[in-house]
């Protein structure tokens, strides 16, 4: 919770008592008690921040083929449906009897074929919606990484 400060006297002790208080956390983890500790404690950030940098990368990578594979489907249901059509109304016109029938045909090929297409535009956007999610997750949590990193650092060089 932050607190108004009315002058730099309160802000230094607001900063010093922030610090502490990270700073005990730290040590009651067992962390950061020496230099070399910070090291390590930066290293394991570190480590953890690429790790967690690849699995998005995998993650979205893994999408984008989803996403290929999908469009690829729509495509090729699309190329049945219309040498479907193709073929009816070749039949059709063979027969001019059959001529309500043809329509009716038409026009239930072309609901299905406008359903597909609506159905493959919501999951690119569902997909496009997840991967922007995902990353906006990794940079948040990148940046947090970061930040108590720089609050190891600053402690432990200032000995707060």
């Amino acid at each position: 919770m932050l607190v108004p400060v009315e002058s730099k006297a309160l802000d230094h002790q607001y900063v010093v008592a922030t610090g502490s208080m990270v700073w005990r956390s730290f040590q009651a983890l067992g962390f950061a008690r020496e230099k070399e500790n910070v090291t390590r404690v930066i290293v394991v950030v570190v480590v953890v921040v690429v790790v967690v940098v690849v699995v998005v990368v995998v993650v979205v990578v893994v999408v984008v083929v989803a996403v290929v594979v999908v469009a690829a489907v729509v495509v090729v249901v699309e190329v049945v449906v219309v040498v479907v059509v193709v073929v009816v109304v070749v039949v059709a016109a063979a027969e001019a009897a059959a001529v309500v029938v043809v329509v009716v045909v038409a026009v239930v090929i072309v609901v299905v074929v406008v359903v597909i297409v609506v159905v493959a535009v919501a999951a690119v956007v569902v997909v496009v919606v997840v991967v922007v999610v995902v990353v906006v997750v990794v940079v948040v949590v990148v940046v947090e990484v970061v930040a108590v990193v720089a609050v190891v650092v600053v402690i432990t060089k200032f000995k707060v």
